[in-house]
This record gives structure tokens, sequence and C-alpha cells, in this order.
């Protein structure tokens, strides 16, 4: 640990280490081990920096605000909102925060990992060399949490330990592939460059691969938007032009499920769509 502060020392220089901001030290406790899978998890996934409880409870009062509203129509529909609002807040919504966040994360790894070989070839060791591409990062969210490793290091927390912050942060396999290939290079005492080269290549592949699925996508997308908007604009343009129009269907207890059914189907055709149209790669 003492060479790789010598070494980042050298590379700054001592008059650009004395004029650059001193960085927030960072205790153990953001290193803690969150359970994989849980809601903690994916919350950190999601860039949501807020406790579980907290989200809870926006969710409660969100769910509980267009259960009442959709409740004018109907209890059955009402009970539906609510149940709806939930599954979206707590997988739908995460998900596509993720995603997002990912997709601005992920296209830089390769250049990390070309940075991080280029490195370990000329000498560096292993907390060194991510320190050193760590710095050919440009600003952003990798190098956000690539900071948070380096940080790690610094406090005397082993690499592999170190890297799970990252891994508990950022949704997908890339890191944790790029955590395996770190460890595997560890323990072979150093020697064996040609995973970090495979893994950008392959994610370098990946990327030109889902770039022509999104592209594929952006039609369906607006297809179904339009659809989407025409299934509610007409009836609600019918409406202003007869607002007597569902007036029997709405004072009687059949019309009155049917027209929560109908909205029911919407709203399941809503979610069915945009968990059928989100990228899993």
């Amino acid at each position: 640990m003492r060479e790789s502060r010598r070494l980042q020392a050298l590379r700054l220089g001592q008059e650009d280490q004395a004029a650059a901001p001193r960085k927030k030290k960072v205790t153990r406790l953001e290193f803690s081990t969150v359970k994989p899978g849980s809601l903690d998890e994916r919350l950190l996934q999601a860039g949501i920096l807020i406790r579980k409880e907290v989200y809870f409870a926006a969710v409660f009062l969100f769910a509980t605000g267009a259960a009442y509203i959709a409740s004018v129509l109907g209890l059955v529909l009402g009970l539906f909102v609510f149940a709806s609002a939930w599954y979206y807040a707590l997988t739908l919504y995460l998900e596509a925060r993720a995603g997002k966040r990912r997709q601005k994360i992920v296209p830089q790894l390769p250049a990390f990992i070309d940075g991080l070989a280029s490195a370990l070839s000329t000498g560096f060791n292993l907390e060194g060399a991510v320190m050193q591409a760590t710095q050919s990062v440009p600003v952003g969210l990798l190098r956000a949490e690539l900071d948070r490793v380096v940080n790690g290091l610094e406090l005397g927390l082993p690499i592999d330990d170190a890297f799970g912050s990252i891994k508990r942060r950022v949704a997908g396999k890339e890191i944790i592939s790029l955590s395996v290939a770190i460890v595997l290079f560890a323990e072979m005492g150093g020697r064996l460059l040609e995973p970090f080269r495979r893994l950008a290549q392959k994610i370098r592949d990946q990327q030109l691969v889902v770039a022509k699925a999104q592209r594929d996508l952006v039609q369906i997308r607006q297809a179904f938007n339009i659809l989407l908007f025409l299934s509610f604009a007409a009836p609600g343009a019918l409406l202003l032009l007869q607002p007597d129009y569902l007036d029997m269907a709405l004072k009687d207890w059949t019309g009155r499920l049917i027209v929560q059914v109908a909205l029911i189907m919407q709203i399941m055709a809503l979610l069915a769509f945009k968990k059928l149209t989100t990228l899993r790669f």
C-alpha cells in the first residue's frame, strides 16, 4: 500500500498534489455489506440514496393518493391501482433507473480496463494500476464509483473488498466480471493480462448489440405510445363532446364494473409493455 501511494505521488507531482483539493475521507461504513437482492441494493443501483423506510413511506403516499382518485369510479379499480403503484415503484421504476445508470457506466469500462492492463504491463502493482487507470477515466458516474474503490484501497481494504462496493452499487454482470478478473490476476501472481483484454472486447461487442436493439425498440415504443394515447384520448374527447355519454353506465353497478375492468386492462397492458421492452443484458 505504501508503494502505491508513492507511485501516485510521483505521478501527480508534488506541486499538483499540493494544489489539488483533498478527497473527502470515507469510513468503512460505506463498504459495509448490503444483502444481495435486497431493497437496499436496488436503491443503491438506482442511484436513490435514501433509507428504504423513507422510500416505503413515499411509495405508500403515492399509491394511496392514486388509489383514492381511482376509487371514484369504484373500489375494484382503486385496489388495483394501489397494488399496481407498489409494483411499479418497487420493480419497474427501480429497474429503469438502474438500467439508465448502468448505460452511463458500462460504455466507459473498456477504456478503464485497457488502462488497467497497460498500467499492469508497465510494472505497477495491482493497487497502483487501479489508481493509475482511475485517473484516466473522465468525470462522471464511473469515475465517482472508481474513486470510492480507490478510497477503500487507501483505507487498507483488500482489492476484492474494495470492488465489492461498486458491485453493489452498479447493476449488471460487467463489474462482477471485472472483479473476478482482478481476483484471478492476483491469485496467479500478476502474470496474466489476457482476461482483461478479453473482457474489454466482450463489453465493446455487447454495447454494439445493445445499441442496435435499442434502435429497433424505438419504433415499437412509439407505436405503442400512440395507441395508448388514443385509447385514453378518444373516450376523453367523447366525454367532452357528450358529457352524458357514460352517465347511465356510471350509475349502473354493472356499467361501473365494465368501465373499471377496461381501465384495469389498459393499466396492465402499460405495465406489461414496460417490462417487455426493458432490455436485460
